[in-house]
């Protein structure tokens, strides 16, 4: 498991890493994760890399319309 981000996302080692050092304490580094362009260019590559079902993609976005991510029952 990782964490992918796209577009403008703060990411370890990238653009707005050191936002993300100062609220992920530390498991920035821990955790392992990747960086795209853009939307499509992830789909693409989790669809090579793992198939059409092989993987669950739950985007993630802060708007007035919002939930919790641990409050959402995926499937």
């Amino acid at each position: 498991r990782e964490v992918i981000t796209t577009g403008i996302t703060p990411r370890p080692f990238g653009s707005g890493h050191d936002k993300l050092a100062k609220s992920g304490l530390g498991a920035e580094g821990l955790v392992s994760s990747r960086h795209f362009d853009d939307v499509r260019s992830v789909v693409t590559t989790l669809r090579e890399e793992y198939g059409e079902d092989g993987v669950m993609l739950v985007g993630m976005e802060t708007t007035e319309r919002s939930r919790c991510f641990w409050d959402v029952e995926y499937k």
